[in-house]
């Protein structure tokens, strides 16, 4: 057994060992302390650093954010007021009323320029009654703010401008404009704030179904459907007593607008108010019906070579009354007119194929030719044609007597191919 001895330890040695160990217990915490102290400054110097990075990205996404907000904000207002202005200009007719009642806007018409109306004001909005009053209207022009249809302020939107744009579109392409009137409209509403573009909305206004076609469809050619004459309308209003469905054409339209109106019409009937200047040839290659009442017109019809001349009567030698037009009349002489109106007669060559119902003043008046009939010059009917024995300037017709009204009405629907048991 190993002794006590060898076991035990000095107290000296105790003593030594424990002063020696506190030296390097001392030794080694002031450094550790040392070095954890200068950490902590440099950590506090980064963690400074970083927190004013992340606070200014903070501060940049929060302004963004901030930004991005009032941009949505007036991007809503925006909306709300450009939907308030279109909804209006929406429940406005489609075209002016009175027009409306004149023409069936569907077909060829004279073109109005887009804007205000006779008698309308840009003042504000109250007068505007349709959608073409809308075009360039402008509320910088007022306030310098928005305002509903009765003039009152929307006060809440100071700055803020609104302006409207209406253009013609094509029915078969609403992406194109058309210079004609194709029963299209689209309308453009821009809404902006102190002068930077907000939103455009956008709407499109039809004229709505046409009406079911009753009886003949006439398109009477007339010098200004939006102003039509006294006699003009009376024409209209007696073609219209006998079943028929009438659209007035100006006769200065282009041939493009001539060529869709006969496309869906019948027959044409040239009122003698209509410049045989400004119609010229539009008709001649028509292959619908044409009865024409305007004695400059029968050259450019190729139903005689000279133009006719005029003599006031009111009566006309029927010569043959087994056509359809005639068959209701007696032969010989017969009164058309109640008071002394302008008939006319042709001097010249008048086509072979074409027949002789009526002389005026013993000379060739009123002319028939079937289609295909060779006419003056070799020209072959497209249509049927029919020249009336009347129709110099200031005709009225409303002298018609009861067989002067057979007459012109027999005449139209033997020109539309309609004849009537």
């Amino acid at each position: 057994m190993p002794s006590k001895r060898s076991l035990t330890v000095a107290p000296q040695c105790r003593a030594t060992l424990s002063g020696h160990a506190l030296k390097q217990k001392r030794r080694h915490g002031s450094n550790t302390s040392h070095r954890a102290g200068a950490f902590t400054i440099a950590e506090a110097v980064i963690s400074m650093v970083l927190v004013s990075v992340l606070l200014v990205a903070a501060l940049n996404t929060l302004g963004a954010s901030k930004l991005s907000q009032k941009q949505m904000m007036d991007h809503g207002d925006a909306h709300l007021l450009a939907a308030d202005l279109l909804s209006e200009i929406m429940r406005q007719s489609y075209a002016d009323p009175e027009d409306v009642k004149k023409v069936d806007l569907r077909k060829t018409v004279k073109i109005h320029p887009l804007g205000l109306d006779s008698g309308e004001s840009g003042g504000s909005r109250i007068d505007f009654d349709d959608v073409d009053d809308y075009q360039n209207w402008t509320s910088t022009l007022f306030s310098g703010m928005p305002e509903r249809k009765d003039s009152t302020l929307i006060t809440e939107f100071v700055g803020w401008n609104r302006s409207v744009t209406v253009e013609r579109m094509s029915a078969v392409d609403p992406t194109l404009t058309s210079a004609s009137e194709q029963g299209l409209k689209r309308i453009t509403v821009t809404v902006s704030d102190g002068g930077v573009q907000a939103i455009h909305l956008v709407g499109f206004k039809g004229a709505g179904l046409p009406p079911a076609p009753t009886g003949i469809q006439v398109l009477l050619v007339v010098a200004d459907p939006a102003v039509p004459t006294a006699l003009e309308t009376a024409r209209q209003t007696l073609m219209e007593s006998w079943g028929f469905t009438v659209t007035l054409i100006d006769d200065a339209a282009t041939q493009v607008d001539f060529d869709a109106a006969v496309a869906i019409t019948d027959v044409a009937y040239i009122c003698e108010t209509a410049s045989s200047i400004q119609l010229n040839t539009k008709l001649t290659n028509a292959t619908i019906g044409v009865v024409n009442e305007e004695a400059l017109m029968i050259a450019r019809l190729e139903l005689a070579d000279t133009t006719l001349f005029y003599i006031y009567k009111t009566e006309a030698d029927i010569t043959d009354n087994t056509h359809y037009i005639s068959s209701t009349l007696t032969l010989g002489k017969l009164t058309l007119v109640t008071s002394q109106q302008p008939f006319v007669y042709a001097a010249g060559s008048v086509p072979a194929d074409a027949l002789l119902l009526a002389k005026v003043n013993k000379k060739k008046s009123m002319l028939v030719a079937d289609t295909g009939a060779v006419l003056l010059n070799g020209f072959i009917a497209p249509g049927r044609r029919v020249q009336l024995p009347w129709g110099y300037i200031g005709f009225d017709i409303t002298s018609l007597t009861a067989e002067g009204q057979t007459l012109m009405k027999r005449a139209i629907e033997w020109a539309a191919s309609m004849e009537q048991p």
